[in-house]
Order: structure tokens, then sequence, then C-alpha cells
């Protein structure tokens, strides 16, 4: 057979009738973003209202931008900057600098580990009761121009979950925005 002179490209649409699945093939094969199953039906929950309200097919872009839009970027709260150290006894003392509508706000508080403690400083600072329920992290990329992604879910009160993502070249920075993203969601 002869040379064609082109490339083709595979193509994979996304309907309202699309399942879990397929969104989640997407995102991991065109982002490197794999997550955790939960998450993916969340996720397919909110790129089939977008189908729907559309009538139409949601190509891989849109899907990135629903996920963004959903589980990534938030409103209120964004991480300014964080320092933690260790203390005694295995307690981490974490300070997190926090920028809410051109305010700034420091909140310093201890856990069994930097997120626990950023959880504590959170829940000291906005007298909640957040926890930890779901947490998954893997790299985006490799080499110098890797990332990590965290995906986390946040309880509140026992009762009620969000999930935030963060994604950045530091891994603990990753989780930090994460939980922050979480927290302007459940709150």
């Amino acid at each position: 057979p002869s040379d064609l002179g082109r490339t083709y490209e595979a193509v994979v649409r996304i309907n309202s009738k699309s399942g879990n699945g397929g969104i989640a093939y997407i995102l991991e094969s065109d982002h490197g973003v794999s997550l955790p199953k939960i998450l993916q039906i969340a996720l397919s929950s909110e790129v089939q209202k977008v189908s729907d309200e559309t009538g139409r097919e949601i190509v891989s872009s849109e899907i990135w931008e629903i996920f963004e839009r959903s589980f990534v970027k938030s409103n209120g709260l964004e991480l300014a900057s964080f320092e933690v150290s260790s203390k005694e006894e295995g307690l981490d003392e974490i300070t997190l600098n926090i920028v809410n509508q051109n305010l700034s706000e420091c909140m310093v508080a201890q856990g069994e580990g930097p997120l626990s403690a950023a959880i504590n400083a959170l829940n000291n600072a906005f007298n909640t009761h957040l926890s930890i329920s779901e947490f998954h992290q893997h790299s985006i990329g490799s080499g110098s121009n890797a990332a990590a992604i965290t995906y986390i879910e946040i309880t509140k009160d026992k009762t009620i979950t969000r999930w935030g993502v963060g994604i950045d070249k530091n891994t603990l920075k990753s989780s930090i925005k994460a939980i922050i993203c979480c927290f302007n969601k459940i709150i």
C-alpha cells in the first residue's frame, strides 16, 4: 500500500450516553490524569450535564475545562505560601499564608503530618470540623517537567463531602492546594 502522506489522529467524543470510562480514558491519554473511581463518577456527571445542555458531543479540551472548573479551580481562599517544620513527638507544624479577596491571613497549627496540620489550621481559623476522607496522588509528565496532581476528598461534620484537586511541581503544595479547593467548595 502507498503512503497517504498524512497523519491520522484518533478522535474520541463524549456525548450524554458516554460512560465514566470514556471520560477517564480521555483525561489519562490526553492529559496524563488518572482519576480515582469515585471522582470519575463525579466528573462524568458534570460532563453529561454539559452534553445534555448543549445537545452535542464534548471533545477532549472541553472535558479538561470541565474538570478544571469543577475540581481544580475554586473561588475564595488561595494559598500564597506555606512553611512546615517538624516538632517533637512526631508532630508537624504548618504556617499557611492565605489570601482571601485581597486580605491576607496567617494560620498556624500542628498535626500528625503536614496535611493534618493544614486541616487543623483551617478548622481553627474558621471553626469548622473538616477531615480528609480520601487522598490520591500521582505525577503528570516526567523528568524536570513532571508535576504532582493530588485528589482529596474532604468531609464536613461526617456527612458532607467535596473533592478538590491540586496541581503543582511540589507534591506537598499540590496537596495543600487540593485541601484549600475542597475547603472553598464545602464551606
